[in-house]
């Protein structure tokens, strides 16, 4: 019987360590009911698999949010060239990642911008998406990147966990705690990523906040 306990913690540790590695395990916020929803769960793109981030959980600031609907230039927004008339959530126009074009329209927002006051930042993304195959694997990201161009935070948060029919909208979040930024020359960074399968995205909206105490 030890043998046996031995060996199955041993699977559940590997299983565990490629849940975290896939954006299955979040790296905070799990609940008990979670923890057995995606128990020994190892695709990360089954249908309901995230529940929707939880936005009481912070105060958010007012007049610190920043959002895009792929329509036309916005300050703070580098706009893609990943845009398509196609299909929307809203107006006209939507963008999309594949596995030819990575990187959706992204905002580059300089932390100056942002509340210092004490407690634990957060940022806080809605977008809409429709996917148009399971093979997908985009992500929500949110990076923090340096003054020298590199990035010392990261964050991917899978968005095909909340899809629950393809070629549908339907929306994806994620709630991602912030380091303690280095310089105020430093920048957030979100966007939508993927390498697989094809997603059109719309509507990414970014609010930031403090989590409650």
């Amino acid at each position: 019987i030890l043998i046996l306990a031995t060996l199955f913690c041993i699977y559940l540790n590997l299983v565990q360590s490629y849940q975290y590695n896939n954006y299955i395990l979040p790296y905070d916020g799990i609940d008990k009911a979670l923890y057995w929803k995606i128990f020994l769960v190892t695709n990360r793109d089954a249908p309901g698999l995230f529940p929707f981030p939880d936005s009481t959980k912070l105060d958010f600031y007012k007049g610190v949010e920043y959002d895009y609907d792929f329509e036309n230039n916005q300050p703070l927004w580098q706009r893609g060239n990943n845009i398509t008339s196609e299909t929307a959530h809203s107006g006209k126009l939507s963008g999309f990642v594949s596995g030819d074009s990575n990187f959706s329209s992204t905002l580059e927002l300089p932390v100056s911008k942002l509340p210092h006051d004490s407690g634990t930042l957060c940022a806080y993304i809605t977008v809409w998406v429709k996917a148009k195959s399971r093979d997908a694997n985009t992500k929500i990201v949110v990076s923090v990147v340096g003054r020298g161009g590199e990035s010392y935070s990261w964050n991917g948060c899978g968005v095909m966990g909340f899809v629950l029919k393809l070629n549908q909208w339907q929306e994806a979040g994620a709630l991602v705690e912030l380091p303690e930024f280095k310089s105020l020359d430093d920048h957030v960074v979100v966007f939508c990523y993927g390498t697989k399968g094809f997603t059109y995205i719309d509507d990414l909206d970014v609010r930031f906040g403090k989590l409650k105490k």
